[in-house]
């Protein structure tokens, strides 16, 4: 991971970590377009 990081990789996964952009996120965003209305919250 530190040397993905240190070559300026753009994406990828390394060691288990998610790497976009050059920053570890969490997790991926989704495929398609974003909803207009946010989905509604389940209690």
């Amino acid at each position: 991971m530190a040397d993905a990081l240190e070559r300026g990789e753009p994406w990828g996964v390394w060691g288990g970590q998610l790497l976009v952009s050059g920053q570890v996120v969490a997790r991926k965003r989704p495929r398609g377009r974003p909803r207009k209305n946010p989905a509604p919250v389940a209690a």
